[in-house]
């Protein structure tokens, strides 16, 4: 299978969490941000680097709802699992929902990862 393939049968990141976020806010939660990151693969993508999404909260909890899950993790453990480096974008409610509509999609809006992927 090629990478890109295998990619789309793994991941509806950018939707799902896009909505659980709008969900969140609408109900109050603050200090929020929405991650567009470049994170490296395990299992059948193991060293692959791609691009996917998920919610910081208060800058030390990640919450992500992709492929059916529903994580709570704390960030640093997050970051080490997906071997998260630099190359990250986060954005605000307004800025978030800004970008969806501009674009007609829920990302990602700046992040180009090294594979393209």
């Amino acid at each position: 299978m090629q990478q890109a393939e295998a990619l789309e049968a793994v991941g509806d990141c950018f939707s799902a969490n896009f909505r659980q976020f709008v969900q969140l806010i609408d109900e109050g939660v603050r200090d929020l941000v929405l991650v567009h990151g470049e994170v490296v693969g395990r299992g059948r993508l193991e060293g692959v680097s791609f691009s996917h999404c998920w919610l910081e909260l208060n800058d030390n909890i990640v919450i992500d709802v992709s492929n059916g899950q529903s994580s709570v993790v704390f960030k640093h453990l997050y970051y080490e699992r997906g071997r998260v480096g630099d190359n990250v974008f986060r954005y605000a409610p307004s800025e978030a929902v800004q970008r969806a509509c501009a674009t007609g999609h829920y990302g990602p809006w700046d992040l180009v990862t090294s594979t393209g992927l």
